[in-house]
């Protein structure tokens, strides 16, 4: 049967099929295929069966690319957490270079382990039971999980919104709680930080900026317009200020905790609203640092499919104990910024990972006009 055939019957069944009973024969017929006829490594899924020949736990291992942020992954595991659940799968996350993938390698620096636990090492899974390897960056989806979040079974996004938000992110938080769970030491961190910024008497809205959404396009290769071109687009420091003040005054708040990617950017805010500014103490790009890394990234990206990335972030001035503690830090910080009393930002995988870890609890929260409509947000 040919690619075209199988993918007129499965979006003719998607279509008319109950979306338990959809779920439940696609499943079967993608893991049965799975198991039968890809057992070769390879950017898509594949299969292999326990080494001892025994029966063994059924483990599915998630693979993602260095081009996916942390809360991008943690809140795409929210879907495969289910999937993994629904069809007895122990739900695993590795996120490498492609080419570790390739040669076979599993967790020699899976930087998802600098911050979340796992039910168990992705070495003793190979070792004790049979392991399904998603393909680089998917996984399957439940329609079911879709309707369950979204009331809509075809939408597979988690979204940055204000409406309903209280009974949206509740719904996300409690599935979270299971798909995803923080290191220890990152737990104690979080709790260290807030009290050390939070402090009783403040009235604090966390402000979450993706600065890079926001780049002016005159000054962007093509490559880069090209890429984000999928992402919301952000408004300008100066605009962004204007609705901090704003809505200072209208939520009745005396400060705001403000996570940037740049240092620029940072000091902008510092200048602007002096000691109303607060902030955690982590190591943070230059925005020239970025604008070179970022232009080749998404060369690479457009013409080679992400293939070539690896020399570039091995070479990009960061090892790995740098890029742990980065990680480390920003999600902290968006730890942090799920304490706060209002939420406001634009529209990014931090923001709702904020939201998630928050539970629906802000008093209320603003999300920034996205001035490319990316509707994946």
């Amino acid at each position: 049967m040919s690619d075209n055939v199988k993918e007129i019957i499965y979006n003719s069944a998607k279509a008319v099929m109950p979306d338990k009973l959809f779920d439940f024969c696609w499943n079967k017929y993608y893991i049965s295929n799975v198991k039968r006829n890809c057992t070769q490594i390879s950017k898509d899924s594949y299969y292999v069966k326990n080494k001892s020949g025994l029966q063994g736990m059924d483990y599915c291992i998630f693979r993602f690319g260095p081009g996916m942020g942390i809360f991008a992954i943690a809140n795409k595991m929210i879907f495969y957490y289910e999937w993994a659940v629904a069809n007895n799968f122990i739900p695993l996350v590795d996120s490498e270079y492609d080419e570790d993938f390739l040669e076979g390698k599993f967790g020699e620096n899976n930087f998802w382990e600098y911050c979340f636990q796992q039910p168990e090492s992705l070495g003793a899974a190979f070792e004790k039971g049979n392991v399904l390897v998603s393909g680089i960056n998917g996984g399957n989806i439940l329609k079911s999980t879709c309707k369950k979040i979204n009331s809509n079974s075809n939408d597979s996004c988690i979204h940055a919104t204000s409406q309903g938000y209280r009974e949206y992110y509740a719904r996300l938080h409690e599935i979270s709680q299971k798909a995803w769970k923080f290191r220890p030491e990152v737990e104690q961190k979080i709790e260290r930080t807030v009290n050390e910024l939070l402090k009783p008497d403040m009235r604090v809205i966390g402000v979450v900026l993706r600065e890079e959404f926001g780049m002016n396009d005159a000054e962007m290769t093509e490559e880069q317009r090209l890429v984000y071109k999928s992402h919301p687009k952000a408004l300008s420091l100066e605009e962004t200020y204007e609705l901090i003040v704003k809505y200072m005054e209208k939520w009745n708040c005396t400060h705001v905790l403000i996570t940037t990617m740049f240092q620029e950017s940072l000091e902008y805010f510092k200048n602007k609203l002096g000691s109303k500014v607060i902030f955690t103490q982590r190591k943070r790009k230059s925005f020239n640092e970025f604008k070179k890394i970022n232009a080749k990234s998404c060369e690479d990206i457009i013409h080679n499919k992400g293939d070539n990335l690896k020399e570039l972030h091995r070479n990009s001035g960061s090892d790995i104990a740098e890029r742990k503690e980065r990680m480390v830090n920003y999600v902290v910080e968006m730890g942090t910024i799920a304490k706060c009393n209002y939420c406001m930002g634009v529209k990014c995988s931090g923001l709702i990972g904020a939201c998630i870890l928050n539970g629906g609890r802000y008093e209320d929260i603003y999300v920034f006009e996205d001035r490319n409509e990316a509707q994946r947000y």
